[in-house]
């Protein structure tokens, strides 16, 4: 009888860790598969919600790539997914062109480089930063033929 309880519990902890990955999986998927056009930002710590340029947009490539507009510049570098959808990005590179809003730049490419967590669906997408510090909210503009890929 212990041996029948035992291998029913073995047995559903399995199908609870393979139904953790398969959603894990897709939220993955969800990620590479869809250029992200930025609408806002949250700023928890101030409780406000940031205005955005039209143009900002980033690009996950399944490479460990990625890429997008800052809203004037362009940018690239690399980023690592882990388990339990946790997320980091690093090596983020510019080009260097001046334009009138460079304060949101670079406030949002700081923040990019301080998410820590994602989760994606194929419409949404939403990167929160370290402590949950702010949230960058994302629509999907193009499925499956991100620019560039």
């Amino acid at each position: 009888m212990r041996t029948v309880i035992f291998s029913l519990a073995a047995a559903s902890l399995a199908l609870l860790a393979m139904a953790s990955c398969n959603d894990t999986n897709s939220n993955y998927k969800a990620l590479i598969s869809n250029e992200w056009v930025l609408e806002s930002i949250v700023d928890h710590e101030r409780e406000a919600v940031l205005s955005v340029p039209d143009d900002v947009y980033i690009v996950f490539a399944d490479s460990s790539r990625v890429y997008g507009n800052a809203g004037c510049n362009t940018f690239n570098g690399f980023y690592e997914t882990e388990a339990h959808d946790q997320i980091g990005m690093s090596r983020l590179a510019t080009t260097q062109m001046w334009c009138f809003n460079m304060d949101f730049e670079t406030d949002y490419l700081y923040r990019l480089e301080k998410v820590t967590s994602y989760e994606a669906t194929d419409e949404k997408l939403e990167l929160t930063g370290t402590g949950n510090s702010f949230t960058l909210h994302y629509r999907s503009s193009v499925k499956s033929s991100p620019r560039n890929r």
